[in-house]
């Protein structure tokens, strides 16, 4: 097996994005309704591609997981998707793109980076050192609600260099 190589997503990459969110949401177990009313949330478009800092990482050609950051103000960064294949979790893949990330938040000049977690997720990013700052209800299923997250990215001070935002 070949190393992962972290790249920039290419607008060629929205329809495989696409088919790893939902495949990755669905791993969870939620039901066909469920995940038929999450579909426009799950997309993958080449205009997001263009608009925000996507990074793919990727075995032997074959993409195992992405990122999406997308700046919402001088201060605050948005974690608009972490996705990794259902095959490839438990790796250290998602934690690997986490990192990524933080430190591309950080170098960018970012003093926060916030979100909404899937409930299933929030777990993995708590471990990771983020903190719950709330909740929003879902816009699929009434009553439901997401964690709202946030990582204070002065507690991560080792930005990668502004010249190489896909570090190895």
């Amino acid at each position: 097996m070949s190393d992962p190589i972290l790249r920039q997503a290419l607008i060629l990459d929205a329809e495989p994005l696409t088919v790893l969110t939902i495949a990755s949401k669905a791993h969870w177990g939620y039901s066909k309704d469920f995940m038929a009313k999450a579909l426009p949330y799950l997309r993958v478009t080449p205009e997001q591609i263009e608009t925000s800092h996507t990074y793919v990482l990727e075995v032997g050609r074959r993409i195992i997981g992405y990122h999406q950051l997308c700046p919402r103000d001088a201060r605050m960064i948005w974690l608009e998707s972490l996705f990794v294949l259902p095959d490839s979790m438990g790796k250290g893949y998602g934690s690997r793109l986490l990192d990524h990330a933080l430190k591309l938040a950080l170098a960018l000049g970012f003093e926060r980076l916030d979100f909404e977690s899937d409930p299933f997720a929030e777990a993995f990013y708590l471990k990771h050192g983020a903190i719950r700052i709330g909740g929003h209800e879902s816009n699929v299923l009434k009553g439901r609600m997401l964690p709202l997250m946030r990582f204070d990215l002065a507690r991560f001070p080792s930005p990668i260099p502004a010249d190489d935002p896909a570090p190895p």
